[in-house]
């Protein structure tokens, strides 16, 4: 007797019921490794899944315009390969072995649990989670996701995302999260996070080879069980660290904090912005700085920079800052640079000397340059002996002085131009948002964006093109 071992799905319906399947075959369970199973219909597992489907060993395939969803049942397991043009979802306990794929073009939603021992290629799909996606489950075995050209992982609350230490995103794909990250992690790629980031395995690293991107929403729970930088849980960015959001330390292990020391938390080619709410152990700071965050223990900090922010308006950048206390402290020299590295000296700002509250401070650039203009604080005592702050940038930008303010933005984005033409707003995906045609109007309604990064483009009816960056804050 032979046995048919390629099975073709092009009904709507049951997965079980043979009406669905061409020739009235249905695959057996547990399909081994000759076998083919193709959907091109909509196939939805009705009865309990591991009677249905069991442990797959043979090739699965979704077709473009066809679905599979997982329903019912403790566990499906696959062995063998899954090749998802159109859309998988999984509403059940997946388990991928070793040795096995899971190949996406299409859309993965996977909304319970799954345990990754294999290889998962996101090719230009998509990964929608709001389940648990494990890539630890079995620290023996970590699991690798590969993500190519256009494809992105969305981590939606509640979804938790166990990244692992084998994975990889290429192509300036990266991760959106606004549900929980965690384990110890390697992303390479940007990571913008909207919901909880909560690095290692109490505690452990999370490191992000591209840049790292916190909203307003963002949450930062960070462990810590000793001072060497194995026993505390770390953000490790090669490159920029942009901040806001939560920042929650905790203290574990039984460990009581002495002496003095600094915690470099969070490491960045470059760091800007600050936490909007922060909740540490009692007798630890925060410290901002142009490449790290430390948390600092022991000692009152001679200046405590707790703000630094820049803006425009009507051609002037405007420099604020804010200290929450000041030891001998000289002041501040503004500095500005055009590339990041070479700085030149703006102006200076007196300090209060010694204080215990809250001061805020200013300055202007009258003069700034055309395009990114980057500025620190370069804080001096009384010893002269001094300290630099984050970094933070302002753009003029082009020739025409093509200026977005208020940035970051909430509601309305207002623009001063002396030029006409099309305005569209892309997100740094390349994903077109809002597109408008300028007219005596100078602002354009946001509220629809998320918080994040974006870029507006004017295209002139002369055949110029302006650019500018902004930030949304909801």
């Amino acid at each position: 007797m032979v046995f048919a071992t390629n099975y073709i799905f092009t009904g709507n319906g049951a997965y079980s019921d043979p009406v669905n399947w061409q020739g009235g075959l249905v695959p057996p369970k547990n399909p081994n490794a000759s076998s083919t199973i193709t959907i091109n219909g909509n196939a939805v597992t009705t009865s309990s899944i591991f009677v249905d489907l069991g442990t797959n060993s043979g090739t699965i395939t979704i077709s473009v315009g066809g679905s599979l969803i997982l329903n019912n049942g403790t566990q499906f397991s696959n062995a063998g390969s899954i090749i998802v043009n159109g859309t998988l979802t999984n509403n059940t306990n997946f388990q991928a072995f070793a040795g096995s794929t899971l190949s996406i073009s299409g859309t993965y939603n996977n909304v319970v649990w799954i345990g990754n021992e294999a290889t998962i290629n996101i090719n230009g799909g998509t990964v929608n989670n709001t389940g648990t996606l494990d890539n630890e489950f079995n620290p023996g075995i970590p699991g690798t996701i590969t993500v190519d050209c256009g494809g992105i992982i969305n981590n939606i609350a509640p979804g938790i995302f166990k990244v692992g230490p084998t994975t990889f995103l290429n192509c300036s794909s990266g991760v959106s999260n606004s549900g929980t990250l965690s384990g110890n992690s390697t992303i390479t790629g940007n990571l913008t996070n909207s919901g909880i980031l909560a690095p290692g395995n109490s505690p452990g690293l999370y490191t992000v080879s591209g840049n790292y991107t916190a909203t307003s929403t963002a949450t930062h729970n960070f462990q810590i069980a000793g001072t060497t930088t194995s026993l505390f849980d770390r953000l490790d960015v090669t490159g920029t660290v942009t901040l806001d959001g939560i920042f929650n330390g905790s203290l574990i292990s039984g460990f009581t904090p002495s002496g003095v020391h600094d915690l470099l938390v969070i490491t960045g080619n470059s760091v800007t912005g600050t936490f909007s709410s922060v909740n540490i152990p009692t007798g630890y700071s925060i410290v901002y700085n142009s490449n790290n965050v430390a948390l600092h223990f022991g000692t009152v900090l001679p200046v405590s920079i707790t703000q630094f922010s820049a803006s425009i308006s009507d051609k002037i950048v405007l420099l604020k800052w804010q200290t929450s206390s000041e030891q001998n402290n000289l002041g501040f020299y503004i500095e500005r640079s055009k590339d990041g590295n070479n700085w030149k000296e703006l102006s200076f700002i007196q300090g209060q000397g010694n204080s215990s509250t809250i001061n805020n401070y200013s300055s202007q650039d009258i003069n700034p340059i055309e395009g990114i203009n980057y500025y620190r604080l370069r804080q001096v005592d009384v010893d002269g002996i001094f300290k630099y702050s984050i970094t933070v940038s302002a753009t003029i930008n082009a020739q025409n002085l093509f200026v977005v303010y208020p940035d970051p933005v909430k509601n309305k984005l207002f623009f001063k131009t002396p030029q006409s033409g099309v305005l569209t707003i892309f997100s740094l995906s390349g994903q077109r948002m809002i597109k408008k045609q300028l007219d005596n109007s100078q602002s354009i309604n946001i509220r629809s964006l998320n918080s994040g990064e974006y870029i507006i483009v004017l295209q002139g009816n002369d055949g110029k093109t302006l650019r500018a960056k902004f930030v949304v804050q909801n």
